[in-house]
C-alpha cells in the first residue's frame, strides 16, 4: 500500500495534456469525475483563459490513492430498492466482505427472491439452514454472495459491505430496509451513481459525523476475523 507522501507525490505530477496536477482531474477528485473534466481547466474556461476544458483520466494509480468520501443517502420508499442496487454495484470492486442480519422468520414481507437470496447465504456462512433470525459479522463475497446480498439488503435491518481493511472500512452501511444508508464513495464511483440516482439522494456526511461513524463500527461483539485467519 502507497505511503502518505507518495499519494501525495502522484496527485501533484502534472497532466502532460493541460499541465495541471492530477488532483484536479476525473478519477481524483469527486467534482471533476461529475463534471468529466479537469476542475482547474473548467476555472480557466470560465475566466476565458482556455477554449476547451482538459477530459484526461487520472492515471489509475492516482485514481487508486484518491480520498473517499462519507455521503448520507436519501431514498423515498418508490426508489429505495433500486438506489441501493445503484450503491452496490458502484462498492463492488472494493467489497471484499459483507456483514448483515437475516430477520426472515418475523413479520416482513419478503419476497420469493429474497427468501431464495437468504438460503443461500446461510449456506454461505454456515448457518442451519431454518429461517430464524440470524446475524453475520464478516462473510468473504464472491459472485453468488453477492448475488445474494444484494437481494436481501432492502429487507434486513442491518447491512454493512466492507473493503481491504477489513472491519472499520466501511464502503456501504444500510439500516431499517434502506431507510437509513450511508456510503463511501470514490470519485468515479459517485459520479457514477449520481448520475443514476434520484436527484439530491446523496450528501456530504459531516466530518464529525463521519468520525462517529467509524467509532460506532466496533461496537461489542463485532470481530475482524482475519487476524485469526491469517495467524493459522
Amino acid at each position: 500500500m502507497a505511503s502518505t507522501e507518495e499519494r501525495a507525490t502522484r496527485a501533484r505530477a502534472v497532466c502532460g495534456e493541460c499541465r495541471h496536477a492530477w488532483a484536479e482531474h476525473p478519477g481524483a477528485l469527486h467534482a471533476a469525475s461529475v463534471v468529466g473534466a479537469c476542475a482547474r481547466c473548467v476555472l480557466d474556461v470560465e475566466h476565458g483563459d482556455r477554449p476547451v476544458a482538459c477530459e484526461v483520466h487520472a492515471p489509475s494509480a492516482v485514481a487508486a490513492a484518491a480520498p473517499r468520501v462519507d455521503f448520507a443517502v436519501t431514498l423515498g420508499p418508490a426508489s429505495r430498492a433500486a438506489g441501493l442496487g445503484i450503491l452496490l454495484d458502484a462498492v463492488r470492486p472494493d467489497a471484499v466482505a459483507v456483514a448483515f442480519d437475516l430477520p426472515e422468520d418475523e413479520a416482513r414481507s419478503w419476497t420469493a427472491e429474497a427468501s431464495a437470496a437468504s438460503a443461500v447465504l446461510r449456506a454461505a456462512a454456515g448457518l442451519p439452514a431454518d429461517t430464524r433470525y440470524r446475524t453475520v459479522d464478516w462473510l468473504p463475497v464472491d459472485d453468488a454472495v453477492w448475488a445474494a446480498f444484494r437481494a436481501v439488503v432492502p429487507h434486513v435491518y442491518t447491512a454493512d459491505v466492507w473493503g481491504a481493511r477489513g472491519v472499520g472500512d466501511s464502503l456501504l452501511e444500510a439500516n431499517d430496509e434502506g431507510t437509513s444508508v450511508v456510503a463511501r464513495l470514490g470519485p468515479d464511483q459517485y459520479a457514477a451513481a449520481l448520475h443514476r440516482l434520484p436527484a439530491d439522494a446523496l450528501t456530504v456526511l459531516p466530518r464529525r459525523a463521519t468520525l462517529l461513524r467509524r467509532v460506532a463500527t466496533w461496537r461489542p461483539g463485532r470481530r475482524d476475523p482475519r487476524p485469526a485467519r491469517d495467524a493459522g
